[in-house]
């Protein structure tokens, strides 16, 4: 089994770790942004998030939050 991981991060440079992270067991997206992370949850099964903390627009904790809940379902 592969699992999902999406690195969320403004910062180009962060987001270059996935190519690193890329290979079995992992496969890896990544997300500009806390919206576009939340957009990604909701077409793909991702089983792992990992976040930057200071981003524009929404905190990581409050992203990640957001996925505890399960709020992201509901927002549109």
């Amino acid at each position: 089994m592969r699992f999902r991981v999406l690195l969320v991060d403004d910062d180009e440079a962060a987001l270059a770790l996935a190519a690193a992270l890329e290979g079995a067991p992992y496969e890896v997206r990544t997300a500009r942004s806390a919206a576009e992370a939340l957009e990604a949850l909701e077409r793909e099964d991702i089983q792992v998030v990992v976040s930057d903390e200071w981003m524009p627009g929404m905190r990581g904790v409050e992203l990640l939050q957001l996925i505890a809940v399960g709020q992201h379902l509901f927002e549109q």
